[in-house]
């Protein structure tokens, strides 16, 4: 009985694992798609302000509310992002996320330097406009490729991540099915056991005689059934004998 009480913490143990594992593995997931669309939200805010800048560029009488709003969202996305950086140790994403802020603080002033030099009216604005709109469509696409790579290091990262620890929960979980097999078969021969003593039993009452009381055979490893056999082998070859 005491291999089988530890068995049953055994797979009590086993069961609470595979389900942190399993929470775990969820919760990386969703962290990878939360992050995934902060992503491919922030390559979208990017391309926004280039063609709104783009646009303003051709009718400077427009207004700059648009780029105004387009901004305020892309930094929002960006503060997002970095709330990640607090679920997420891994250094190469760290390092590169830091390098896509101090792109996007470049790209930023340069949409600021647009700002003012589009109020200001010299013989070379049109010059300077198109020089800080070329850098700013210069500094878009360099924001879109970081971004990029920003995501297959995260997801390279989060593929060694959950497939270490998927291979672990397939090792605790045949370890579990091999458990709750031999526990089946330890029970299994606890309850032929006892159903073989109850036929016994009945027998007795039944014919009120303990003749022909034949002895049980069960081939198990158990100590406590090899036990409990012996001890009922003899007392029926006692009570026959007598």
């Amino acid at each position: 009985m005491n291999k089988i009480k530890i068995v049953g913490i055994f797979i009590f143990a086993l069961s609470i694992i595979l389900a942190i594992l399993s929470v775990y593995i969820s919760k990386q997931n969703k962290i990878n798609n939360d992050l995934l669309n902060t992503v491919n939200s922030q390559k979208a805010f990017t391309q926004e302000v280039s063609k709104t800048i783009f646009y303003l560029y051709k009718n400077q009488n427009s207004s700059y509310q648009e780029l105004d709003n387009s901004i305020k969202v892309f930094t929002n996305s960006i503060n997002t992002q970095n709330n990640y950086l607090t679920e997420i140790s891994n250094q190469k994403f760290i390092q590169q996320n830091k390098k896509i802020v101090k792109l996007w603080n470049e790209f930023y002033i340069h949409v600021q330097k647009f700002r003012d030099q589009s109020k200001t009216t010299t013989a070379y604005s049109n010059i300077l406009l198109e020089k800080t709109v070329n850098t700013i469509y210069t500094k878009n696409l360099m924001l879109i490729v970081e971004l990029n790579k920003l995501i297959e290091i995260n997801e390279a990262h989060l593929y060694l991540s959950i497939e270490t620890f998927k291979y672990i929960q397939y090792i605790l979980f045949s370890i579990l099915v091999l458990l709750l097999i031999y526990l089946f078969t330890q029970v299994k021969v606890i309850i032929l056991f006892i159903q073989k003593f109850l036929d016994t039993s009945e027998t007795i009452i039944s014919n009120s005689s303990i003749k022909d009381l034949e002895h049980i055979e069960i081939e198990n490893n158990s100590s406590d059934i090899l036990e409990a056999t012996n001890n009922f082998n003899i007392l029926v070859t006692t009570l026959t004998v007598q």
